[in-house]
């Protein structure tokens, strides 16, 4: 049987449309190894129903000065999400995430790009292989991080660009690379 991901790539598969609609998100640094669901986690349920919450893979691998998270929201109207950031101790996230929520919907300006790429292997080995060797590979000159699961692992690996809220399909290195750019044909990206 074949993996999902190169299956439907050789099926042609279109993944246009088939991403969510998220006017909120909470990025949490969580330590690997991530259970299946993030709202599976204590610490992070009271976020349910309130913002999409994304694990990442801790960068500073100290969380000593508490866990980093990171919140995007949009306002009807504009383009891109607006970002607020902070760090808490693991069992004061949620509150913290809530503030930050408020924040981030009241911010102006533009936030620096980001990448998540779905390395989510306990929920498809597609995203846990091929999207793990995509963000460890990086891209360029901006962060790529690895993060729980995104959806539409078919299409892996998959990418959401933050701050204007893209989601991405059937990325390899090239292709990042015209992302993060902003330049090459569409048809390709």
């Amino acid at each position: 049987m074949p993996s999902c991901a190169p299956w439907a790539r050789a099926a042609g598969l279109d993944p246009a449309g088939s991403a969510p609609a998220t006017p909120a998100l909470v990025l949490v640094d969580w330590p690997l190894p991530w259970p299946r669901a993030a709202d599976e986690i204590e610490a992070l349920t009271p976020l349910a129903g309130v913002a999409r919450v994304q694990l990442v893979v801790p960068t500073d691998g100290d969380d000593a000065a508490g866990r980093r998270v990171r919140a995007y929201a949009r306002r009807p109207g504009r383009a891109t999400y607006g970002r607020a950031e902070g760090r808490a101790p693991r069992d004061g996230v949620a509150a913290l995430a809530v503030e930050l929520l408020a924040a981030a919907a009241a911010a102006e300006g533009t936030a620096p790009l980001e990448v998540l790429v779905c390395a989510h292997g306990a929920r498809d080995r597609c995203c846990g292989s091929l999207g793990t060797r995509l963000a460890l590979a990086g891209g360029g000159e901006v962060t790529v991080e690895r993060t729980s699961h995104l959806g539409g692992h078919r299409f892996a690996p998959t990418a959401l660009t933050l701050p204007d809220g893209r989601y991405w399909a059937f990325l390899d290195p090239d292709v990042l690379a015209a992302v993060v750019r902003r330049d090459g044909p569409v048809g390709v990206v």
